[in-house]
This record gives C-alpha cells, sequence and structure tokens, in this order.
C-alpha cells in the first residue's frame, strides 16, 4: 500500500509540484489554506511548489451560471500555461472537476511524464445528497431543473477527474468508501490524508498555560452546510431555558444581520460575532472559549475540529468529515447525530455542568491530534504522489530551474 512508500527528500529527487484550485486566495478559508499550508511545507522539505487560485485560473469572471460547465476547461488552459512558461511539473494535483481535461490530456500522453493527483475537498456527489435533505427541511429551494443540471454537469466532471487522474486524495473514510464504490480508482490509488495545524501552534500549547475558558463557539462560513439553523435553534432553546453563556460566531463571511436574524432577541443579547480573521486570532479564540459546537451535515473534512482540539478545546460535533475519525463519543470529544437541535443543546448542557467531563476530554482529545501537522500531511502526500508516479518514464531533473533547498533530515519513512 502507500503508506509504506518511502518520502524521497530533494536532496534525492526534487519535485516540482504545481497545486491548483477553484478558490479565492484567500488562507483564511479552508480549502485554500490547504494549497497555501502544504506548499509552504513541500518548500521547506526542498521541493518547488506553485499554487493557481481562481484568479490565477481565469474562473473568477464567468458568470455563475456556467460557471460549472465552464471552469474546468478554462482552469485547464491557465494550468498549461504555466506549464509552458515555466517548464514541466512532476506534479499537478488539481481539486474538484477542474482536474478533469488535465487529467484527460495526461491519459491521452500529452503531459509527457507529469503526474495528475486529483483532489477532493468534499466529495460534490455526497454534498448534493445533503443539500437534497436541506430541500425537504426546507432550508433552501432545489427545483427540478438544478436537479438534474447540477448532477449532469458538475457531478459527471468530478467523477471524470477522478477516474482518469493517477490517484485521489480524499480527506475522510466515507469519501473514500464511496469513490471505491464507483470505481473510480484501484484501492491503492485513492488515499485518505488528513489536514494538519501549524506546528507552532501545536509546540506552543502546554496543559499548564492553558488561559482560563468562557462562551461557546461556532467557527466557520454561516452556510446550510454548516448546520448553522440547528446551531441557532439549540442556542435559542438554551437561552428559552436560563442558559446565560455567550456564544461567539468566528468568520461567518456574510452581514452581521443575516446571523442575527437567525436568533430570538434574548439570544441575541449573548452573540458576539466576529468577521473572518487570521489564523492567530482563530487560534487564541479556541484557547480561551469553553466549547466548540460543529452541526455541519456534511463536510469533507472540517478543519476547525482538528485545530480547537489541538487548543485543548472540547467539541460537540456531528459524525461528519475529520470529526467521524478524531471525536470520540464522550472520550475525544461529543457526537450528536446530524439536524438534531434538541441534542446539541443536551450536550451542551452536559459539557457546561460537568467540569472533570470537560476537563478529561480536553486533555484527550489533544492528545489524540499532538502529532497531526502540516509537516505530516505533507510527507504522507509526497508519499502518495511517489507511489502514483508515472513508472514508465524515468525521473526528470529539475534542469534549470530553481529548487529550494532542503532542510536537514527531510528524507522520511511514511507510516500508516
Amino acid at each position: 500500500m502507500w503508506a509504506g512508500v518511502r518520502a524521497k527528500g530533494a536532496k534525492e529527487n526534487p519535485m516540482r509540484i504545481l497545486i491548483a484550485g477553484d478558490y479565492p486566495a484567500d488562507a483564511r478559508l479552508g480549502s485554500s489554506k490547504v494549497a497555501y499550508k502544504l506548499c509552504s511545507a513541500f518548500r521547506a522539505l526542498g521541493h518547488f511548489c506553485q499554487t493557481l487560485f481562481e484568479d490565477d485560473l481565469g474562473t473568477k469572471v464567468i458568470p455563475s451560471r456556467l460557471r460549472w460547465l465552464a471552469a474546468p476547461w478554462v482552469g485547464a488552459r491557465a494550468v498549461l500555461r504555466t506549464m509552458a512558461s515555466q517548464g514541466p511539473f512532476d506534479i499537478v494535483d488539481v481539486s474538484s472537476a477542474e482536474g478533469f481535461p488535465i487529467a484527460a490530456l495526461r491519459r491521452a500522453k500529452r503531459l509527457g511524464a507529469t503526474t495528475v493527483i486529483s483532489r477532493s475537498h468534499g466529495l460534490e456527489h455526497l454534498n448534493y445528497q445533503r443539500m437534497l435533505k436541506d430541500h425537504d427541511e426546507g432550508l433552501l429551494q432545489k427545483p427540478w431543473h438544478k436537479r438534474l443540471y447540477y448532477p449532469a454537469v458538475r457531478m459527471s466532471q468530478v467523477g471524470a477527474a477522478a477516474r482518469l487522474s493517477d490517484g485521489l486524495i480524499v480527506l475522510n473514510q466515507n469519501d473514500a468508501a464511496f469513490a471505491r464504490q464507483q470505481r473510480w480508482q484501484p484501492e491503492d490509488r485513492v488515499a485518505v490524508i488528513p489536514h494538519g495545524v501549524s506546528e507552532a501552534f501545536v509546540s506552543a500549547q502546554n496543559a499548564e498555560e492553558t488561559p482560563s475558558r468562557g462562551g461557546l463557539l461556532f467557527c466557520g462560513s454561516w452556510t446550510d452546510v454548516k448546520g448553522v439553523a440547528y446551531l441557532a435553534q439549540a442556542f435559542n432553546l438554551l437561552v428559552s431555558e436560563e442558559f446565560k453563556t455567550p456564544l461567539w460566531v468566528v468568520g461567518g463571511g456574510v452581514e452581521e444581520s443575516r446571523i442575527r436574524a437567525c436568533f430570538t432577541d434574548a439570544a441575541n443579547i449573548l452573540l458576539n460575532i466576529v468577521p473572518r480573521c487570521s489564523e492567530s486570532e482563530v487560534m487564541a479564540h479556541y484557547r480561551t472559549r469553553e466549547l466548540l459546537i460543529f452541526p455541519s451535515t456534511y463536510e469533507g473534512f472540517g478543519m476547525v475540529v482538528l485545530e480547537a482540539m489541538s487548543q485543548g478545546l472540547p467539541v460537540i460535533s456531528t459524525p461528519v468529515g475529520a470529526a467521524a475519525q478524531f471525536v470520540r463519543h464522550l472520550e475525544t470529544g461529543l457526537i450528536v447525530p446530524p439536524r438534531d437541535p434538541v441534542s446539541i443543546a443536551n450536550a451542551v448542557k452536559l459539557l457546561s455542568q460537568d467540569a472533570p467531563l470537560r476537563s478529561r476530554i480536553s486533555i484527550e482529545g489533544k492528545r489524540s491530534v499532538h502529532d497531526r501537522t502540516w509537516s505530516k500531511t505533507a510527507q504522507d502526500t509526497l508519499a502518495f504522489y511517489g507511489h502514483c508516479s508515472r513508472r514508465d518514464v524515468a525521473p526528470r531533473s529539475a534542469g534549470k530551474h530553481v529548487i529550494a533547498q532542503p532542510t536537514p533530515g527531510s528524507n522520511l519513512e511514511i507510516k500508516a
């Protein structure tokens, strides 16, 4: 299996890696943050890495109704222009449907020795099932023409990208099981590689330095997939029962009035809304709040769960994304059913009233993810790249391209 592959350091064979995704170039956003963090870690290991975001790909200017259809082709032209101007890359790591044309060219032997990796930050097929349930719950409108257009255009291209690439990276076991069920790739070409936490924030956390904590925390975009309707219902219920602990909503990405409209007048008094902020500011919230509530109905990963646990913040989560892997009920966190505000409220009351349980979860949760850093994610990713590399073509030297100097000890053994 790929997890036993040795991740070669740059001294032996430096790689040229291109990471592309149709996302804003904003490191505060999850999918974009992944590209920034991986690229930084690859460079620290001595490899050359470049990122392409929506402005670079040229997809941002496409009208919204055409974007699903046209973005993969427009993005592919940008990738090819980059390869033409800067020379070939060993790895092209492309997210979602935007990898479809590039993977097709690889299959047609038009990319030489380049290996194409398809990356998923959450499978559209499973998220589409979530959207249909949201329609049934009255959270959004999904008329029949949209039910036909999205699967025919976007989901078919996502499947083609996964099928035609040299390998597929997903973030959780449910997505991996779905990909294997669809037979997009052989089993050893589907890798579950979780995200990480910045080493600086892991090493800085010592139990004796933990500050006093207070308040509930929701961190993420204020959108249906994050389960915000159920969060609001749960908090309204708690306030109606004389629960006086404030709630902090950090990084909603929408107008404050839209968030406040979801809460009762009494709940609004205890509501604090913080715009999107830097990583260090978000980490400060993890270290100073009492509980994280993560009520998502679907996630590819859900980076806030891992980050919160790394800072000793107890997590109440639905069993989606990273939570399904890292949160063990009553050991490293609390698991509640999706779309169940009463269960969320009960879990909040339990942890708020049981200080010993809260302390135990804080310690065990932090311990369980202490080694889940971006360096580990990068090393696992490099091992998978090596496993999927074109074996019918001899490795290419870096030639005239400038390669960053390798970090001593970068030749690491990857283990599952």
